[in-house]
């Protein structure tokens, strides 16, 4: 039976919860011709939102296309997934992948061979000695030229953007402002983690693309529609979860899309095929740390990365051991406050929330609050 919550994988449809008005948001500045940037943390479904705006314009008959510049550890590789998730609506991508180990073997597939005379770069791919940015300039034109051959709008969605800085960034990210611009058939989604990466690129005043996509901020879920959903899934296996125990897993999360779906599967996990058909205050601070424990070894290595960093370290203990005022708490003659909270909140770790610095990931409020503080398990939540 596939389970009722999803987490670790991108979800559309009826199981992407809490997005409809972001998602009416980013079509509606697609369909006026504006391009799109969504800034979030990682884990916050910025992925299942990428692909539920173009599965629904796939839907109303557009051309789509999407690439993971995560995926990308090379130029080369890029151009290579430009061109093959274009050349998918015209189921020509699987002929593409082929070509490329095979150059002979698939020209006699005639539909392939017309797309090769009417797209001739695509050739060069067969050349293991072509230049890398060469391909890439032309098969950021490929996506515009594919579109007009067909007279259809194509929308392009380009998941983890920031991560263009492993590839030469400043140079590709000039490579795509100077194409991109004078196309007319193709509008544009990127979406990224690293916040400072992404404000960078895109917000700055002296950034290419400065202007030239909406910017939107994808937040947590709010917590009453997780309830409604949450109480609508465990009632399909007879389960009732009780106020209490939906007010402490909320109280966590607050709203983590991520962490919210993880726990909640747990839950179902342990649950079915027993004898319960309640969940109680127990069961979710259980469930919390059983969630905590299948994630330790991303936390402890979120935690190492942050660990040559003594002041955001330092920081960050702070904030998750509740202190309100930091400036009033921590000696400021060893350790630049504004400096850290900078780096943190470009790092989309903190943010501010009723004028409080807080953390973004309640497992790494978490950890540090049993790992370092060694509170038990309802203290650490709390």
């Amino acid at each position: 039976m596939e389970s009722l919550f999803q987490a670790g994988r991108p979800v559309m449809g009826n199981k992407l919860i809490g997005r409809e008005e972001i998602l009416k948001e980013i079509i509606h500045y697609l369909n006026s011709g504006q391009s799109v940037v969504l800034i979030a943390p990682r884990r916050f479904g910025k992925t299942s939102v990428v692909l539920e705006v173009l599965n629904r314009f796939k839907k109303d008959d557009l051309f789509t296309a999407y690439v993971d510049i995560f995926a990308a550890p090379e130029k080369r590789i890029f151009a290579e997934q430009i061109t093959e998730a274009v050349l998918s609506n015209k189921k020509l991508h699987k002929a593409f992948s082929d070509f490329r180990k095979s150059f002979s073997s698939l020209m006699h597939q005639m539909e392939f061979k017309q797309a090769v005379e009417d797209f001739e770069f695509i050739l060069k791919f067969a050349d293991k000695n072509q230049d890398e940015l060469d391909l890439l300039s032309e098969s950021i034109d490929f996506i515009e030229e594919f579109a007009s051959k067909y007279k259809k709008q194509i929308i392009c969605g380009f998941d983890e953007f920031g991560d263009i800085e492993k590839l030469n960034g400043g140079e590709i990210v000039k490579l795509f402002r100077a194409k991109i611009q004078l196309q007319q058939q193709t509008e544009y989604i990127f979406s990224g983690s690293l916040e400072s990466v992404m404000e960078r690129i895109f917000i700055t005043s002296k950034s290419p693309f400065y202007r030239f996509a909406r910017v939107i901020h994808i937040k947590e879920i709010n917590p009453g529609i997780f309830i409604k959903y949450i109480r609508k899934e465990f009632e399909k296996i007879d389960i009732d979860i009780q106020k209490s125990a939906l007010n402490i897993l909320l109280g966590f999360t607050k709203g983590h899309p991520y962490y919210t779906q993880l726990i909640c599967k747990q839950l179902e996990f342990k649950l079915v095929g027993t004898n319960k058909n309640k969940i109680n205050d127990r069961e979710i601070i259980d469930a919390i740390d059983e969630a905590y424990w299948s994630e330790i070894n991303y936390i402890e290595k979120l935690w190492e990365e942050l660990s040559g960093a003594r002041e955001q370290v330092n920081i960050l203990i702070a904030i998750a051991q509740g202190i309100p005022s930091l400036y009033n708490s921590l000696d400021l003659n060893k350790l630049n406050v504004s400096r850290a909270l900078r780096k943190l909140r470009s790092k989309g770790l903190i943010k501010k929330e009723d004028k409080i610095n807080v953390l973004v990931d309640p497992m790494l409020k978490y950890f540090i609050r049993k790992e370092i503080f060694k509170w038990d398990s309802p203290q650490s939540i709390s």
